[in-house]
């Protein structure tokens, strides 16, 4: 079929609801719903849930102060878990800077005891095992 030009298709312009308008409000999705969200949401795992996502629901509870607890350094900010059971425990929380949250967790020494138990360390392995 072709068009003259000028023509006007029939449905333009027509829409089936008005602007701004909802069709039916039970059915209408709301963001942030307090009825549909935490623990009456049916998807919801409790402390069953994965580590990014809980860290996820825990900076969305405590919110980001984007300061450091310990050296109260401005910036970039991580959460780091105080006793290292991952719970919905608000309290078991706080923000560290990437160098606290190292010297909190005391990474360096947990990385360096895992390699000497795997036998990873090529340094100590060659140094202490040999005689």
């Amino acid at each position: 079929m072709t068009f003259k030009i000028g023509h006007l298709q029939s449905n333009t312009g027509k829409t089936h609801w008005k602007e701004g308008e909802h069709i039916s409000e039970l059915t209408e999705f709301k963001k942030g719903d307090i009825r549909i969200s935490g623990e009456k949401n049916k998807f919801w795992k409790g402390d069953k849930v994965g580590n990014k996502a809980l860290h996820s629901w825990v900076s969305r509870q405590i919110g980001n102060p984007h300061k450091c607890l310990l050296c109260e350094k401005e910036g970039r900010v991580e959460l780091s878990n105080k006793n290292g059971k991952y719970t919905r425990e608000l309290s078991n929380w706080q923000w560290l800077c990437s160098k606290c949250h190292k010297k909190y967790d005391n990474i360096g020494n947990k990385v360096w005891e895992t390699r000497r138990k795997n036998g990873t360390d090529k340094f100590y392995n060659n140094q202490y095992t040999k005689k």
